[in-house]
């Protein structure tokens, strides 16, 4: 087939289709107008809150063994990334799917919480740090 060259108007075309019980449904296409190209704006580094507040960290695995092991991802994450903004995390982390075991770590910054995911992932218990299991019913 041949490229479709401009005229300098919009290209249309008309496209039909036809079906054998009578059903006929018709569209016209239209090429859309030009834009001119824009430089891309360089977006401003985001601000992060250290200490918003207590936060909740919801983290869940399929037993004790995945919870453990979760927390240890978690924490392992945190602490490779700068400027953690512990309330997106915990946002993110309340979407996720609950699996059989829960725990969740309580705090205000992002030392408190991965400290908090650290005994969370040797099974220990302190404050602001809970763990259990999800109960099935009808």
């Amino acid at each position: 087939s041949a490229p479709w060259q401009s005229d300098g108007r919009p290209r249309r075309a008309g496209v039909s289709s036809f079906g054998v019980s009578g059903t006929n449904a018709h569209v016209i296409l239209e090429e859309p107008p030009a834009v001119e190209s824009v430089p891309e704006k360089v977006s401003e580094p985001a601000v992060v809150a250290e200490s918003v507040g207590p936060v909740p960290w919801v983290v869940s695995g399929r037993g004790g063994a995945g919870l453990r092991g979760q927390a240890v991802r978690l924490a392992e994450f945190v602490r490779a990334g700068e400027g953690v903004d512990v309330a997106g995390v915990a946002a993110g982390l309340v979407g996720r799917a609950r699996l059989e075991s829960c725990g969740v770590v309580i705090g205000s910054g992002v030392e408190e919480l991965v400290a908090g995911l650290d005994v969370l992932a040797v099974g220990g218990s302190v404050d602001g740090v809970v763990s259990g299991s999800v109960v099935g019913g009808k």
